[in-house]
């Protein structure tokens, strides 16, 4: 049958190995874009954006639906200011990606559009080594999303880290 193979070496006979095929040319152009400025030896700014030209080919080659699995457009804006206290860090980001069809496996179906804004807030400690504290909030806003089909839904998530540089 299409799609199926049956090496000679399997133990059993009728043992099939169900796996996916490459098929198809497709053509994509896409664009990454990437911009950062500082004001002050204080504040940071950045952001960035993606593009691609296509993320879903229907019927390729007459054989089936392809998808890219990815958005088509996807953006992040993030700020950071270092605050008059000695060692302290204040930072956010907004992050927006696009709706997607997403075709893997067993998981068919599409990805909602989300928009999510993180914080953070680090500390450098004061010891000998270059350690810094941080404390994260990513999705700070509860903003309830699944990032993959058949995943389970992301909300916030609040942690801390210890980082060391060298």
């Amino acid at each position: 049958p299409f799609g199926t193979v049956t090496p000679e070496q399997a133990y059993e006979t009728n043992d099939v190995i169900l796996t996916y095929r490459n098929f198809g040319e497709v053509t994509l152009n896409g664009l990454d874009l990437n911009l950062a400025y500082y004001p002050t030896d204080e504040i940071r700014l950045s952001g960035n954006y993606s593009y691609v030209s296509d993320n879903f080919f229907a019927n390729l080659d007459g054989i089936g639906d392809i998808a890219l699995n990815a958005p088509q457009h996807k953006a992040k804006f993030a700020a950071q200011i270092r605050l008059p206290e000695p060692g302290l860090l204040l930072g956010g980001q907004v992050r927006y990606n696009d709706a997607f069809p997403m075709n893997s496996g067993v998981y068919v179906g599409t990805v909602e559009s989300f928009t999510v804004l993180d914080l953070h807030l680090s500390y450098d400690l004061p010891v000998r080594y270059d350690l810094q504290l941080r404390l994260k909030a990513d999705n700070i806003l509860d903003n309830r999303h699944r990032e993959f089909v058949g995943a389970p839904e992301i909300g916030r998530l609040v942690y801390t880290e210890l980082g060391v540089y060298f």
